[in-house]
């Protein structure tokens, strides 16, 4: 088996550069890095030669770049990376040792540390994971089989995540249809590095209806049928972190026009 990690970043400037963030990130294999340019004094380059490619594209979304990666990835098993991730040493044997072992697995997360204690990533139980332990995984956690997303068209929703409209939840839905397609989805007790988790890039701690809003539009789309229950079970769940602004029938309110606004 061959892997590749995916790098999602932005606004590199010239192949020096990318080659310092290959090298921050301990990329020891080969990678793939997608590079939106948001700038417009940035020239557009592109390397797809060796085992460190970069392909530099005028927008923005990470949703947009997960895709174009695995689109233009040549590995069996995809590594989701972003660029403040680093690599442990041995973090491509553990990956590729995990679907040897786990053969039927199209999809594998394992754990990540982070350096904010106060925003740990979960650690789940190791083996297969149903739909609800697949809400508690973020997208440097996962890993899959290239063949498997291609075979069941399965991609990011680019109305979701960093610099889309939804600025959060993509791989919660992209985890949410694999488990609908029947996708066979594993938890690996092996840490395969770290985060920088300081900050959100798509939340500034404030409980604002922009948040709820954008709360609501994921649910539904991680649960058509259930969205109600979801969305009332987080109400209650996180009442004492926006009571004083708000009621929980306004939270709920607020989730209902974000998937109202999600339909039309």
């Amino acid at each position: 088996m061959t892997i590749e990690t995916l790098v999602s970043t932005m606004n590199l400037k010239n192949k020096e550069e990318h080659e310092k963030l290959i090298k921050n990130m301990n990329i020891k294999g080969k990678s793939i890095t997608i590079n939106q340019i948001t700038k417009n004094d940035i020239e557009i380059f592109s390397s797809i030669e060796g085992k460190n490619r970069v392909i530099s594209f005028k927008e923005k979304g990470l949703s947009k770049s997960r895709n174009k990666a695995i689109k233009n990835s040549i590995a069996d098993i995809c590594v989701i990376a972003d660029d403040d991730m680093l690599y442990y040493d041995n973090y491509e044997n553990i990956i590729l040792s995990a679907y040897d072992k786990y053969k039927e697995a199209d999809i594998i997360a394992f754990c990540v540390d982070t350096s904010n204690k106060e925003r740990p990533l979960h650690r789940l139980n190791e083996g297969k994971l149903g739909f609800k332990d697949t809400l508690k995984l973020v997208s440097v956690q996962i890993t899959f089989r290239r063949e498997s997303f291609l075979k069941n068209n399965l991609k990011f929703n680019e109305l979701f995540g960093a610099g889309a409209k939804y600025n959060c939840g993509e791989e919660n839905i992209l985890l949410a249809d694999a488990c609908r397609l029947g996708m066979n989805i594993y938890f690996v007790n092996e840490t395969i590095g770290s985060v920088s988790n300081e900050t959100s890039t798509w939340w500034d701690g404030v409980f604002d209806e922009k948040y709820f809003n954008t709360k609501g539009a994921c649910y539904y789309m991680i649960d058509k049928d259930n969205f109600l229950e979801i969305a009332t079970d987080f109400a209650n769940r996180k009442y004492d972190l926006y009571k004083d602004n708000y009621s929980k029938e306004q939270v709920i309110s607020f989730m209902i026009n974000g998937k109202n606004e999600l339909e039309h």
